[in-house]
């Protein structure tokens, strides 16, 4: 009789360790996987920088949800009033991928989330009749079909972080993380 108290107790502490470690970790991870998330929650501020390209994409989009994004967020003045913000805490930074990914990658409290959701290539702008234009053309279109553009653009915006996390909740309870519980009672069983 004792030994099957014992192996009850064993099961019972398995279970609520695993159950009690699920829910932890369920709650760590941010609720947002999507910039269209932003409206309909309350627990992040989030905005953009003014009179830059990010706003000026969500304020045009189609979709009415980004201009409501653009138009309900804060404005920002600078980057490094977006950074202080972030660095604060309850904040969502919406800006250009590789500069955010820039400006973050070695600070190990802050990290991008969610995915692209607009994206746009780098241009040159030259003056109207430029003497260089034809010779500007000529290069970048030779450096684009070589693979240069796109070799150094992955060098230089895919720098390697000094701290790599993952932040989410994408942890299930399942059979696998019971399992051990089963394979306990089931040796009980047999004893």
């Amino acid at each position: 009789l004792f030994s099957w108290w014992f192996f009850m107790l064993i099961i019972m502490s398995v279970y609520t360790a695993n159950l009690t470690a699920f829910m932890t970790l369920s709650n760590l991870g941010v609720q947002i996987d999507d910039v269209q998330n932003l409206l309909g929650q309350t627990r992040y501020e989030w905005g953009v920088i003014g009179n830059r390209n990010p706003e000026t994409l969500l304020l045009t989009n189609k979709n009415k949800v980004y201009s409501q994004i653009a138009q309900k967020g804060v404005a920002l003045e600078s980057l490094e009033e977006a950074l202080e913000r972030l660095r604060n805490g309850s904040f969502v930074f919406i800006d250009e991928g590789p500069i955010l990914r820039h400006h973050l990658k070695d600070d190990c409290d802050m990290f991008p989330i969610g995915n692209e959701f607009q994206s746009f290539e780098y241009s040159f702008g030259l003056p109207k009749g430029s003497p260089y234009k034809n010779l500007v053309d000529k290069y970048l279109l030779q450096y684009r079909e070589k693979g240069v553009i796109d070799y150094l653009w992955s060098k230089w915006s895919a720098q390697k972080a000094s701290c790599d996390q993952k932040v989410g909740n994408d942890v299930v309870l399942d059979m696998k993380m019971l399992s051990g519980a089963f394979y306990i009672l089931g040796a009980g069983v047999c004893l």
